[in-house]
């Protein structure tokens, strides 16, 4: 059999989708498994723009990934969104490749794709009983961290911040009333916190008075995104400055708050958890009830000398 003849079969007895596309997006390759996985047929789609495929909300995404493959070479693995031919999205798994000619001439991409609907049940699997604090109800250390891991994937290029909140004060209240008003001062704050949630938002206690809130799917634009970070950060310490009433009596336990505006592109969930951790140190340092934002460096971490400040 001859070689172009041999790795057309094998394309086509794959069970993974194999597609690919010139470098101005017409499709030239869509395999059997592409029109089960998409319902496309291959003539319906062969000459097509690959952005067909796309959920509006992901064209930026898309275009980046593109951008990044064609200029560095190599592969990128990431879990996305695509779009059936019924015009419903569907959860992939997705590794792009550039192609090259013999020469190393770019010649287009190839893409493989795998249906991922556990993608859909992730937060399902973090909220199990694995993954919660039993005392406030809410995502613990193990499950924050695990949604770090997956952030990268998740979503690659958006901004996300990650808040590490501390509550001033916190051990007083321990020592006066006790670990039972101690554990009822925690409860109130996480339900404080929540009650100030939306849907792109994980709360979790990261452990003893400490708490960490990630914002996922902020804005593509770095300025955008730290504007935001610094007007929630803003809310946070006024949900959480007023007095608790614990029994019969008040006990005021409000917070230093650091955080961090990062890209899964540019850094890992888990490093940019640590510059918030330093940033809160920063914001205690600085007398307490105050937040500090930092922004996320490209290569490594070191905490900016000069992060955003606002005190309450």
């Amino acid at each position: 059999m001859p070689g172009g003849q041999f790795l057309e079969t094998l394309l086509e007895n794959m069970g993974d989708a194999v597609i690919s596309w010139t470098v101005s997006g017409e499709i030239v390759t869509w395999n059997k498994a592409a029109e089960q996985l998409l319902g496309y047929r291959r003539g319906e789609v062969i000459g097509r723009n690959v952005a067909l495929l796309v959920p509006r909300d992901r064209l930026h995404e898309h275009e980046q990934l593109i951008q990044q493959v064609l200029q560095n070479g190599g592969s990128m693995e990431l879990i996305t969104l695509r779009l059936r031919i019924d015009g419903e999205p569907l959860p992939v798994s997705l590794v792009l490749s550039r192609l090259d000619d013999p020469e190393g001439k770019v010649m287009g991409l190839g893409c493989v794709l795998r249906s991922h609907l556990q993608t859909a049940q992730l937060i399902d699997h973090l909220l199990s009983r694995a993954h919660t604090d039993a005392l406030t109800g809410v995502l613990n250390r193990a499950g924050i961290e695990e949604r770090l891991a997956a952030g990268r994937a998740l979503d690659a290029t958006s901004h996300h911040a990650i808040m590490f909140i501390d509550l001033d004060g916190f051990k007083q209240v321990n020592d006066e009333a006790g670990h039972r008003q101690g554990d009822q001062l925690l409860r109130q704050c996480a339900r404080r916190i929540r009650a100030h949630l939306d849907d792109d938002h994980l709360l979790a206690r990261w452990g003893g008075d400490e708490f960490v809130v990630l914002h996922e799917n902020l804005s593509n634009a770095p300025l955008a995104a730290r504007l935001a970070t610094e007007s929630f950060c803003g809310r946070l310490l006024d949900v959480l400055r007023p007095a608790y009433e614990l029994g019969e009596r008040r006990y005021s336990c409000p917070a230093s708050i650091g955080a961090c505006c990062y890209r899964p592109l540019e850094i890992q969930g888990s490093d940019a958890l640590e510059i918030a951790d330093l940033a809160m140190y920063q914001a205690k340092a600085g007398g307490k009830n105050a937040f500090r934002v930092a922004t996320a460096p490209r290569r490594g971490f070191n905490l900016p000398l000069n992060p955003s400040a606002a005190a309450g």
